[in-house]
């Protein structure tokens, strides 16, 4: 777009902004001044209600015809303001409504008014009553006042109104305002773009190319005015470079063989080499000073002659003549070594030579550079008898070596080597170790090779070679040209270590699973390894002291005893109460020197057991021994009771009644004589329950010492007492020889008595009972020695084995009195004598087959 154009378009733009402006301005306050008259007319309207009703207070004092003209004459006038209020607003026109609706209400509450006065008017002698006039006014007022409200609301409105406009017309103007300068803003920022800065990068590109940059080209960004004469300037300056090209090429060229020539002098003259020029007959023909040097002689002294003429030696002139005539015959470059001797010794050159052809491409002459490497062959031939003796060393030293290259393949093999391998160096030289050992154990070493190779760091490991059928320790480190690798046969020791690590191991287990806390401290009393402790992990004891673990007093108390054992190499044990963030541990503590191999004391090792669960359970069993003992005294008061207290009334109601019984005898009737014999039995019960009761109680406190007893013997005596029960029933008791016991004699036969008393009293009706006493011995199930079951077996009725513990209690009884006497005391004192004698008591039993009873107790005495 041309500027013209954008010119146009931007005062266009201007104009249509003016505009804008000047319309907004005159709507805006064209809508103030309409405001502003309405806004007149409420006021009038206010005045005017004011007026009426001053002029209604009037006419209905006096009633006069005049007053009533000038009512309508201002009423009119008020009508008129009405009619005038011409309002846009919705709210506005509901309010000028109702100031219409109130105006046409007062004019009909005035004609209603004027018409009664005009009837009061027209009577002779009528007076108006003072109530009506108070009353009509009142009426009249209320719609004026009605009217004055509405129309100073309509008022207040059209203020709002106005302000509000004249706030928007402020806005407006502002606003208009900032788009003038914001237009302003934007033309002159698009007048800079498009044309300021257009002129201004004319400006420098015609600088620029006036400081002789004729390639630089003005950007062409638009097709305008400046765009046009940028295309003409751009033209200009590319005919200007077409003359100016050649000149500043040929300077440029110049300039750079001149640069080139610089540097090649330079080069010459700083480097140490000899390089020089000769011509196709071995002329001297250009050199830098080291040739000069080398030779020996000042460039004027050499200058067009031959090696043959300007060395000391002309054997060694010819040489390097006889060289350089094969290099320019055959046209190819070579590197020799050639020696010259003078008065100083021989020294050796590594020579570069190459033809030098002139530019049709023949061969004119040589050029060459030569480095004294003198320094360097005497190097190479001590790093060769230095290698000479590293082999020696390599293979006399007793680890097996060898050398891989890069990929892997031998280089070198020793002696020791071949022996671990069992091959040949020449059969494994030039091979790939992954080929000569292929199996997947030997892989895991190849690939440590591979990461020394790939990461250039040396690697130590121990693994087990299938191929060597041994254990190996491989160090393998990185060389210029690939890995090196010592082999040491470490089978005895991997073995060796092996069983020690099994042995910690093990010890380690043991530690960890017995309840011991162990640890260890150097001469200065440092913690250097600690296990199994309870409180505290191994991190926070190692490295410590005591004072940092313990508390000042037992830190004290601990570092007296361990000095005493590091001082008089003596072990030290104690037991003793500490408090612990976990509550009060009693703990039994052994302090023993630790020795080093020459017997000497270096410190001190320390166990610890935590007798605290025992100690507590001392103390529980110390107070329940106690209370048992208090238990046992309160059962012998009651013992005691029983046998003299209770029994005593028991005994005299028992004589008296038996008394008073044989007193009354004949002369009572038969039921009297059956509660007589009732109360005596019930009597006798008692008596019975009291006895059994304080045999329970005795078993314990009233039993005797333990003893060794013949259970045959006891046994015997037992079917003795019971001979006129056995005959009596017709039954039989078969004893079979019986072991030897510890035991209290009385109870033990107290035990056999109630349990065969038992077999013959709870037989059936039509069976005579048999009863069987046997025994074993057997493995104890709880601990170490042996123990005796004793079994009464019997055919009698049986019971139901749930039934068991039950009858193991006092007074229970499976049978009625009428059926089988006793009170149900006799398992109950079987029990608790066996458990006194730390035995067991079971049955086996089915209903209507018999039982079998089963004591188990101690072994304690040899059955021989």
């Amino acid at each position: 777009m041309k500027i013209t154009t954008r010119f146009i378009l931007t005062l266009s733009v201007f104009l249509l902004i003016l505009i804008g402006m000047a319309v907004s301005l005159i709507y805006t306050n064209h809508q103030v001044e309409r405001l502003y008259q309405q806004d007149e007319i409420a006021h009038r309207i206010e005045r005017g209600t004011d007026e009426l009703s001053y002029l209604t207070g009037d006419y209905l004092m006096y009633g006069e015809s005049q007053q009533r003209a000038r009512w309508e004459s201002s009423f009119a006038s008020f009508s008129e303001d009405v009619s005038g209020l011409e309002v846009e607003d919705p709210e506005l026109q509901a309010i000028v409504a109702h100031i219409e609706e109130d105006r046409a209400r007062l004019w009909a509450v005035f004609e209603d008014v004027a018409g009664t006065l005009d009837r009061y008017a027209q009577l002779p002698d009528a007076r108006l009553d003072p109530v009506f006039t108070q009353l009509s006014w009142s009426r009249m007022e209320v719609q004026v006042l009605a009217v004055a409200f509405k129309a100073s609301l309509l008022s207040q409105k059209l203020g709002d109104q106005v302000d509000r406009l004249k706030q928007m017309n402020l806005v407006l103007m502002f606003s208009l305002i900032g788009i003038f300068g914001l237009y302003l803003l934007v033309n002159y920022y698009l007048i800079y773009r498009w044309t300021l800065r257009s002129i201004a990068e004319l400006q420098t590109g015609t600088q620029i190319i006036g400081s002789g940059n004729l390639d630089f080209t003005i950007p062409v960004k638009r097709m305008d005015e400046i765009g046009e004469l940028s295309l003409a300037f751009n033209k200009m300056t590319a005919s200007l470079k077409e003359v100016t090209a050649s000149k500043a090429d040929l300077e440029r060229e110049i300039a750079e063989r001149q640069q080139v020539e610089s540097r090649l002098q330079a080069v010459m003259e700083s480097s140490p080499d000899a390089i020089y020029l000769k011509d196709r007959d071995s002329r001297l023909l250009l050199a830098n000073p080291a040739t000069f040097a080398v030779i020996g002689k000042p460039a004027e002294a050499v200058l067009g002659k031959t090696d043959a003429e300007y060395y000391h030696d002309p054997a060694t002139g010819r040489a390097i003549i006889e060289n350089d005539r094969r290099i320019i015959d055959s046209g190819r470059m070579e590197v020799v070594e050639e020696s010259i001797s003078d008065e100083k010794g021989t020294r050796v050159f590594l020579s570069t030579k190459a033809p030098y052809c002139d530019p049709d491409g023949r061969v004119i002459g040589l050029v060459g550079v030569a480095r004294d490497i003198t320094e360097r062959k005497a190097a190479e031939e001590a790093l060769r008898e230095s290698e000479r003796r590293l082999i020696g060393v390599l293979e006399s030293m007793p680890d097996a070596f060898v050398s891989f290259d890069a990929d892997m393949r031998y280089t070198y093999v020793n002696a020791n080597a071949e022996r671990l391998q069992a091959a040949r160096r020449e059969d494994l030289l030039g091979k790939d170790v992954r080929v000569v050992y292929p199996d997947a154990e030997s892989y895991k070493t190849i690939s440590q090779y591979e990461r020394v190779l790939r990461e250039q760091q040396s690697v130590t490991l121990t693994s087990y070679h299938a191929g060597f059928d041994r254990w190996v320790e491989v160090r393998a480190f990185p060389t210029p040209d690939g890995v090196s690798v010592f082999y040491k046969d470490v089978s005895a020791q991997v073995k060796a270590e092996q069983a020690l690590r099994e042995s910690e191991a093990r010890f380690r287990l043991a530690l960890k699973n017995a309840p011991v806390s162990v640890a260890a401290q150097d001469r200065d009393l440092r913690y250097i390894w600690a296990y199994n402790q309870q409180s505290m992990s191994p991190d926070q004891i190692i490295g410590h002291f005591d004072h940092e673990i313990f508390t000042a007093e037992e830190a004290a108390h601990f570092t007296a005893i361990k000095r005493f054992v590091l001082e008089e190499d003596i072990e030290q044990r104690e037991q003793m109460w500490l408090d612990r963030p976990t509550g009060r541990m009693y703990l039994d503590i052994c302090w023993e020197p630790i020795r080093d191999q020459a017997g000497q004391v270096i410190g001190v090792a320390s166990a610890t057991v935590d007798l605290t669960p025992i100690k507590l359970a001392e103390e529980v069993l110390a107070e329940t021994a106690l209370k048992l003992e208090r238990s046992n005294q309160e059962l012998e008061q009651f013992a005691f009771v029983a046998s003299h207290d209770l029994q005593e009334p028991l005994r005299k109601v028992k004589i008296f009644g038996s008394s008073l019984q044989q007193k009354l005898q004949g002369r009572l009737d038969e039921e009297s004589q059956d509660s007589f014999q009732r109360m005596l039995s019930a009597t006798g019960r008692m008596q019975l329950m009291i006895d059994n009761l304080l045999e329970l109680a005795r078993v314990n406190t009233k039993g005797r010492p333990f003893v060794p007893v013949d259970l045959s013997n006891v046994a015997a005596e037992v079917v003795c007492d019971l001979e006129q029960r056995i005959l009596h029933t017709g039954g039989q008791v078969v004893v079979e020889a019986l072991p030897w016991v510890e035991a209290d004699p009385i109870q033990i036969h107290q035990v056999l008595q109630n349990l065969i008393g038992n077999g013959l009293k709870f037989h059936k009706a039509d069976t005579p009972p048999i009863v069987n006493v046997s025994s074993t011995i057997a493995k104890s199930r709880i601990g170490k020695g042996e123990v005796v079951s004793i079994q009464v077996k019997d055919n009698g009725i049986g019971f139901e084995e749930q039934q068991f513990e039950k009858i193991l209690q006092p007074f229970q009884r499976l049978h009625g009195r009428s059926n089988y006497e006793g009170i149900g005391m006799g398992l109950a004192i079987v029990k608790k004598i066996v458990e006194r004698h730390h035995g067991e008591i079971s049955a086996h039993s089915t209903p209507g087959e018999g039982s079998t009873f089963f004591i188990t107790l101690p072994a304690k005495v040899n059955s021989s």
